[in-house]
């Protein structure tokens, strides 16, 4: 019994550490992405902001095409088998991942020509340029999710501190003046770069083999078992950020930079908890019980009163910090910020049904939220303006949540992971 105490204890003392790197890590990255973005904002038209908004969406959507599923994938299987698997797992994801980011780039580009041409014509070297970021940026998540499975997370929080304060110096470049919005796009990818040689250069020297343990067997076992988490990824994506598209064909690219500053506030009180939910993954992933009802409800509830309330009735006065126009974005910040404590809650119910695979509900879930998402967007954004695009995004959270809970019980009392073959079948 004292052995069973002492282990928990240990347990939740590296929860918290963990908790309290990601989340600082997590918290420093979002603060300088919206000084970030606040410079970009005043140094670039309106357009340009637009232009921006589309990009850095399409890059989102690559990259995580780039990822295929992986990095949830290899953190679980590492967090139940032990280091024992790692060489193996590491080196055949990380090579499935360079080349999905080959042909993520590839099409992205070509998604660029064919749906802005406008755009890509003024453009064209520079969103060739910028897109590099998918490649460099799969490359670094493989290193992360590696330390991260380890529970190493001060790795990852370090590199992509450094990828932030890379970003924050080239948007400081087109301040001072130094070179315009098409050369900063084209040096963008830099940042990624760097975020990949931090943690590569921690892992060589540790590994313990110099050749790759490739095994073809191996990596269609992992190709697999991420299918249903990339599809998940994916789905999840184009829900959060289809509004982007929506907007900047239904409206016009001013209204979609607007409607970009507004996220960015929202995304950026995600983070406030963000690094709680992933801290806790690997726990959950050996062998977690079931939700509490009144550890959900208490963190709800800490999200919408610390965050949500605040932000909202204060939204004018953050907004203005931008640019005195974008004080028109308001009332759609409200809507987005009292939609987070919902996000919260959905994010642990997905924590949940990936740690005890069940992964495949999760995905037959998510593609019918997003056609109900979709359609809140088309329905609401002609009426609404951006304000149309936030609505949606709550009504979307409300009926999500409803779904898991009704889909995946995690309140039951016979909620809980299910065994390695269980998960390996997922």
């Amino acid at each position: 019994m004292a052995i069973q105490q002492t282990c928990s204890r240990l347990a939740a003392a590296l929860t918290v550490r963990n908790t309290a790197w990601l989340t600082m890590s997590s918290l420093v990255c979002k603060l300088l992405a919206y000084v970030q973005f606040v410079l970009v904002v005043r140094v670039f038209t309106g357009e340009e902001v637009g232009i921006y908004a589309v990009c850095i969406t399409m890059v989102l959507f690559a990259e995580m095409a780039a990822n295929l599923g992986l990095d949830r994938v290899v953190m679980r299987e590492i967090a139940r088998l032990g280091d024992q698997i790692e060489p193996e797992v590491f080196d055949n994801s990380l090579l499935i991942k360079l080349g999905a980011s080959a042909i993520s780039y590839s099409l992205c580009l070509g998604a660029c020509a064919a749906f802005y041409p406008d755009i890509y014509g003024a453009y064209s070297w520079e969103f060739a340029c910028f897109l590099l970021y998918i490649p460099a940026v799969a490359l670094a998540r493989s290193f992360e999710s590696h330390f991260t499975a380890l529970e190493r997370m001060s790795i990852p929080a370090v590199g992509q501190l450094a990828e932030r304060v890379a970003v924050l110096l080239t948007v400081m470049g087109a301040w001072l003046h130094w070179y315009g919005f098409g050369p900063f796009l084209a040096l963008f990818p830099l940042a990624g770069l760097l975020r990949a040689a931090i943690p590569f250069g921690i892992y060589l020297p540790c590994r313990r083999c110099g050749a790759l343990a490739v095994h073809g067997g191996h990596m269609r076992s992992l190709a697999r078992q991420s299918s249903w988490m990339f599809a998940v990824e994916l789905v999840a994506m184009a829900y959060f950020r289809v509004d982007i598209f929506l907007l900047s064909k239904l409206v016009d690219l001013r209204s979609t930079g607007m409607y970009q500053v507004a996220y960015k506030i929202f995304d950026f009180f995600i983070a406030m908890f963000s690094g709680y939910i992933l801290a806790v993954f690997p726990a959950m992933a050996r062998g977690g019980t079931r939700l509490r009802v009144s550890r959900l409800l208490l963190g709800s509830g800490a999200v919408l009163v610390l965050f949500a309330l605040p932000v909202s009735a204060f939204g004018r006065q953050i907004l203005g910090v931008f640019k005195p126009e974008y004080v028109d974005a308001a009332p759609a910040l409200t809507c987005l910020m009292l939609a987070l404590p919902l996000v919260y809650a959905n994010s642990m119910f997905a924590n949940f049904a990936v740690a005890t695979a069940k992964i495949k509900v999760l995905f037959l879930i998510a593609v019918p939220m997003l056609g109900v998402n979709v359609g809140l967007n088309l329905v609401l954004i002609p009426h609404f303006n951006i304000t149309g695009a936030a609505l949606a995004t709550l009504l979307s959270e409300v009926l999500l949540g409803a779904a898991l809970l009704f889909a995946l019980r995690p309140f039951a009392p016979t909620a809980g992971p299910t065994n390695n073959a269980e998960a390996v079948a997922t």
